[in-house]
């Protein structure tokens, strides 16, 4: 075995090293498929918890819901063992005597979170975690961040956002990394107003836990009809539940995260099969230049299941190397593969059994795999055919075999290429897409308490800085809206309320952002009312709507932090239509508001020149209003490019994944060609001495190669055609997908593998025929 592989170098080089890249490229993809199924697993009492979603009349699901919600579900249905509700609060500054720090991870919950959720108590009573509306808990990496090692139970806190001292009443560990929860410190869901947790308004989430041997799909029929039947008869919408362990794949309801599982998951075995195909296509071509070892083997005794065993063997024993340097190869590359994909998988991790079986199992199926055909071939040799001479039918068949082989593993590589360039253009044209907002040379950062208590003189000195041209604040991000409320309009008062978007802002947000008016006016200071009885919908709002004129009409924004005499406001403007999310969901009717007490992120648009002297000059002004709180800022881009995480990753990981599977599959061409020269040696010799010049060699070397490639082409365009148009159906604002992508790609796989058979091709056609005649 050793004798042939050292016999052999350079095919053994190709097979042991186009392996390995295929089976570290499996192994790493497989980490973090694993990883990501992994989410949320350790809660104990997972199988009976769901989240109860909303699915509106147009088919929109929203996972947040009423705080009510779940008090009523308990009480009208007796499947229900307990609920919670659940707000993940804004930020807040912490204080503990001389430390203060800028918390953005405060969860209000009720003390049933506890016991549903398998947070681990570290110090505290479980039974009764938050005796009172004061009581918080902490994660030991926050209690150990204010406390040192003090004992944290009985410490006081103050927030800065409620203006209240409070309590830590208990710590419970660090949630794991493979958790969708993660809080450093929660409060009582109590320290809502009693108003808007009695209200039927979306507010927060409702989780429930269910008893055993409920029947999830009898109670969740049951759950259709609870609006209709105890909120509001006319009401379209129905609850359905989600259970919480599809939650990190399945957000809002639908697929979210689990199809970049299912995608990367299919990118791994195509090409581990890719590294299989090498492996088989050199196995086989090879195995004709053993057919006489195997002749004098069996004259001297060697029983067929000798020769498969010794053959089977030798290709399991390849494939545990090229597994051993596979390994080798993921722990070299893991830290740039962390960094594309924002983790930090290990194989020193609490499952480093299951990887360490993982590339077992891969060596042990791959050398089967690509071993079996060449050792079934071989061992049926009959030893007179071979020692005479005489001509080998099952390794002509066996050349079909790799050209159809050969043709495959270009169809995957061809196709990786596609998808690439296709969601490489998708990305750029979601990056340069028209919002209907000017993002550019805009930068965002938090509000706090005490930049709110003094907005206006904040605005004021920030503006005197040259290199500011406008500043203004809202709720929410423009371009990330998630929040919904009941409106209502004059003509439609007597009608169900209508779910819109809606954001609060201040003076001179439309400013800011570049958004257009285009009826109406904007706030203004002029006119006092604004602040508390106006309102500026977009164009789809007033389409919706109906009216023509749509400036002075009535509106009855339905917030239930706002008293029912304090929600009808007046239409005073129109705004152009925009992208108030992402570019998978459709624009839609949007309303604005002012309310100062809610401007959490604040917006200021630079002039061109010094930005660093600006940034500066922004600093000390925030740090002289706000002492405690850190200045943290984010051009807008960035913000807004963060909703496509998912796909920036898909473009990185495709990007490199079509490089490798281009590697792998070259590597193999290379051996193919290789030992197509060193077959034909003589015929060139021949042809050379009688007048081939040698581009005629090169010509016939090279267009069985080329032509196997220009079939792959024709396999591989439909293919990923029809996958890449269902994964951009994803976005409702889309790339048409264009010709020129499969004319690149197969170009590009064209001339890279051109390149690879030339360069062998070239080297036999120049060499002296006096050589290849004197060649064995």
């Amino acid at each position: 075995m050793l004798r042939n592989f050292r016999k052999n170098k350079v095919f053994s080089f190709i097979n042991i090293f186009g392996l390995s890249l295929g089976i570290a490229c499996f192994l790493l993809i497989s980490m973090w498929v694993t990883d990501e199924l992994s989410y949320d697993t350790f809660h104990k009492k997972i199988d009976r918890l769901y989240r109860v979603n909303t699915e509106l009349s147009d088919g929109r699901i929203i996972p947040n819901s009423s705080l009510r919600l779940g008090k009523e579900l308990q009480l009208k249905y007796p499947e229900i063992e307990e609920y919670t509700n659940f707000i993940p609060w804004a930020r807040s500054l912490v204080k503990y005597k001389n430390k203060s720090y800028d918390e953005n991870n405060i969860y209000l919950v009720d003390p049933a979170f506890f016991s549903m959720f398998s947070f681990e108590f570290i110090a505290g009573n479980p039974a009764d975690p938050m005796p009172d509306s004061y009581s918080i808990i902490m994660s030991d990496k926050t209690a150990k961040k204010y406390f040192g090692n003090e004992d944290p139970i009985g410490k006081i806190v103050h927030s800065d956002i409620f203006d209240k001292d409070f309590t830590v009443t208990a710590v419970v560990k660090k949630m794991p990394s493979n958790s969708t929860l993660q809080f450093n410190i929660a409060g009582s869901i109590n320290l809502m107003p009693l108003q808007r947790r009695e209200s039927w308004e979306f507010s927060g989430w409702t989780y429930i836990l269910l008893k055993d041997n409920v029947s999830v799909n009898d109670f969740d029929k049951k759950l259709t009809s609870f609006y209709k039947k105890y909120v509001d008869s006319d009401w379209d919408a129905t609850l359905e539940l989600q259970n919480y362990a599809t939650i990190h794949l399945y957000e809002n309801g639908k697929a979210g995260l689990v199809k970049l599982v299912y995608i990367l998951s299919i990118v791994a075995v195509f090409i581990l099969l890719i590294a299989c195909i090498n492996f088989m296509n050199l196995s086989t071509a090879r195995s004709a230049k053993r057919a006489l070892e195997v002749g004098v083997r069996k004259v001297n005794g060697a029983r067929r299941k000798h020769l498969v065993s010794q053959f089977l063997g030798e290709s399991i024993f390849t494939s545990l190397a090229a597994t051993c340097v596979a390994i080798i190869i993921v722990e070299i590359t893991l830290p740039v593969f962390n960094n594309f994909v924002g983790k930090s998988l290990s194989f020193s991790n609490d499952n480093i059994f299951k990887f360490a079986e993982l590339p077992l199992a891969l060596a042990l199926f791959t050398g089967i795999i690509a071993g079996i055909y060449p050792a079934f071939i071989l061992s049926s040799f009959k030893p007179a055919a071979v020692l005479k001479g005489g001509n080998l039918n099952s390794f002509s068949k066996g050349a079909s075999f790799r050209k159809v082989l050969t043709i495959g593993q270009f169809v995957l590589s061809i196709g990786l290429i596609i998808c690439a360039l296709l969601v490489n253009e998708q990305i750029d044209f979601v990056r340069s897409a028209d919002l209907g907002i000017n993002r550019e040379s805009v930068i965002t950062l938090p509000s706090n308490v005490e930049i709110l208590k003094k907005f206006d003189a904040y605005k004021s000195r920030l503006l005197l800085n040259t290199g500011i041209a406008s500043v203004s604040a809202s709720a929410t991000q423009p371009f990330d809206v998630n929040q919904n409320i009941a409106v209502n309009w004059q003509g439609h008062m007597d009608e169900d309320p209508v779910e819109m978007r809606y954001t609060m802002v201040d003076y001179g947000f439309f400013k800011t952002l570049g958004m257009k008016i285009i009826g109406g006016r904007d706030f203004s200071k002029a006119y006092p009312a604004d602040s508390t009885d106006a309102v500026i919908i977009n164009e789809s709002a007033v389409k919706l709507m109906g009216f023509k004129n749509p400036i002075g009409k009535s509106v009855y924004f339905g917030h239930p932090a706002f008293p029912e005499n304090k929600r009808f406001v007046k239409i005073i403007g129109v705004v152009k239509d925009f992208h108030f999310l992402s570019l998978h969901s459709p624009m839609g009717p949007f309303i604005f508001k002012m309310y100062q007490p809610w401007l959490t992120n604040i917006f200021i648009k630079l002039n061109p020149g010094e930005v660093q002297k600006t940034l500066a000059g922004i600093k000390a002004v925030s740090k002289n209003i706000a002492p405690d709180y850190p200045f943290k800022f984010e051009f807008l881009n960035d913000t807004y490019n963060r909703l496509y995480l998912t796909e920036n990753k898909l473009s990185d990981l495709f990007n490199a994944f079509a490089v490798l599977a281009i590697i792998i599959s070259c590597l193999g061409l290379l051996g193919l060609v290789s030992y197509t020269t060193e077959q034909r040696t003589k015929e060139i010799g021949i042809r050379k001495v009688l007048g081939a010049s040698v581009i005629e060699i090169i010509l016939m070397l090279t267009k069985d190669f080329i032509k196997w490639v220009l079939i792959a082409n024709v396999i591989a365009w439909p293919v990923a055609y029809y996958f890449m148009n269902q994964w951009l159906k994803d976005f409702v604002y889309r790339i048409n997908i264009s010709w020129w992508v499969f004319t690149l790609s197969g170009g590009i796989a064209l001339l890279i593998a051109l390149v690879t058979v030339s360069f062998q091709a070239i080297k036999a056609a120049n060499t002296n025929p006096v050589k290849s005649l004197r060649y064995e």
